[in-house]
């Protein structure tokens, strides 16, 4: 069996928490009772798919699995339990302080990336960006605009429609 490297690990690690954060955003969107909260979360499943797709090539130049880990899937769904009943600004408040680690994380997978592969690590590091932003807007009373980011960035990817 290959041995990965370093930045290989990392980026598979990435790529999996594309297939986490999918599982985890669609059973956040069911449990959550507002329509306009569904929407909004729904919006954020298709940022994933999008951010998915834009790292797969760089997956498959390396010779790497595409597929999603099992537990990468079991961890979304043990987790989306510890936030599927928030009120809507935990929620928020607890999501925009987590993904200050995400984006630390893939700002150093980028410095570290190729440059065949900074174009779409720089896709990952801007979807954790716009997905901050998000909450941030939505913390701060900007429910009507705060999607404009998330969708600003998947219309910047050129990316086929998926299915959700």
């Amino acid at each position: 069996m290959k041995t990965l490297s370093h930045y290989q690990r990392k980026l598979d690690a990435a790529y999996q928490g594309e297939f986490y954060g999918l599982a985890m955003y669609r059973l956040i969107a069911a449990a959550r009772p507002q329509a306009d909260e569904q929407a909004k979360w729904h919006l954020l499943v298709r940022l994933e798919e999008v951010t998915r797709s834009v790292l797969e090539p760089i997956l498959r130049r390396h010779d790497m699995t595409t597929a999603a880990k099992p537990e990468s899937l079991t961890a979304s769904e043990k987790d989306a339990a510890n936030y599927m009943d928030l009120p809507w600004d935990h929620l928020m408040r607890r999501f925009s302080d987590e993904l200050d680690d995400d984006i630390a994380e893939y700002s150093a997978l980028l410095a570290m990336a190729p440059p065949e592969d900074q174009a779409a690590i720089r896709f990952l590091v801007d979807h954790e960006i716009v997905t901050k932003a998000f909450c941030d807007a939505e913390l701060e009373g900007q429910g009507d605009h705060s999607t404009a980011p998330v969708e600003a960035l998947i219309a910047s990817a050129a990316v086929p429609a998926l299915s959700s």
